[in-house]
């Protein structure tokens, strides 16, 4: 069995393996095995410590994973609010699509984050999301919006956690442990 030795001084937080990382000349645009960039893994843990040391270290926002999402993307659909002003800080297109051509405001309007979606529209974001009333409606297909939204986020839920389980963070495992 492989053993990892933290090397880090305490506290062990990722903000101070981040931290070490960039001040050893890290590059903060790195990106792992599946194209995500450090600020899209600080935004899917809400990392907003993180972020603030990406942006204050002038880490590119707008890096797309393979699916063309962006951080803004992330903080949109996981409730990190803190995380999307904090991106909302930066240089970043609040109106940007992902590869399904779709917006931040679409993910807040499916996950009904509405203090994300106020903020992303008080931000310049374009809202192009209109619900439209299913024609010829039969009884019990009432609710099909808000039963189509509720599968959506099931799936997006289960597909994230799974993503999620199988990574690790590249910059902060690489800075801070040694195999023994």
């Amino acid at each position: 069995m492989v053993k990892l030795r933290c090397n880090l001084p305490q506290p062990r937080t990722t903000s101070s393996a981040l931290r070490m990382f960039l001040d050893r000349g890290g590059d903060p645009n790195r990106l792992d095995d599946i194209g995500r960039s450090s600020t899209t893994w600080a935004v899917n843990n809400n990392a907003v410590n993180c972020i603030c040391l990406l942006v204050e270290r002038r880490a590119d926002l707008n890096v797309a994973d393979k699916d063309g999402a962006f951080p803004l993307h992330y903080a949109a659909c996981q409730n990190h609010l803190e995380c999307l002003r904090l991106l909302l800080t930066g240089d970043v297109d609040p109106s940007m699509s992902d590869n399904n051509g779709l917006m931040p405001t679409r993910y807040t309007r499916v996950f009904n984050h509405q203090g994300h979606l106020t903020l992303l529209l008080r931000n310049g974001a374009i809202d192009n999301f209109q619900e439209q009333a299913p024609q010829n409606r039969k009884s019990g297909d009432s609710n099909l919006f808000a039963q189509m939204s509720k599968k959506i986020k099931k799936e997006a839920a289960n597909k994230l956690g799974t993503q999620l389980a199988r990574q690790l963070v590249p910059v902060a495992v690489a800075t801070c442990c040694t195999v023994s």
